[in-house]
């Protein structure tokens, strides 16, 4: 999904995920901000995984939403790309 501003689009997503059930969901310009919290973004039964676009940029940023019955984990990678 392209969101192109998740926060407005928060209840067609959950509708979906609702209708779908899907195990994972990737979401891209999210166009998350520090001044957003993660329960904005968050679906019941899910665990979610949030990189935003830094620098001061407006736009970007990438969610990622797992189903709560696998045990995913976030990696960090140690390289310098940040976006």
């Amino acid at each position: 999904m392209n969101a192109r501003s998740l926060r407005n689009k928060m209840s067609e997503l959950v509708t979906t995920v609702e209708a779908l059930v899907p195990d994972v969901i990737g979401v891209t310009e999210s166009w998350g901000t520090d001044d957003m919290v993660d329960a904005e973004f968050m679906i019941p039964g899910y665990n979610m995984f949030r990189a935003d676009r830094g620098g001061g940029h407006r736009g970007g940023g990438v969610l990622l939403l797992v189903n709560s019955a696998f045990n995913a984990v976030e990696v960090k990678l140690n390289n310098e790309f940040t976006d």
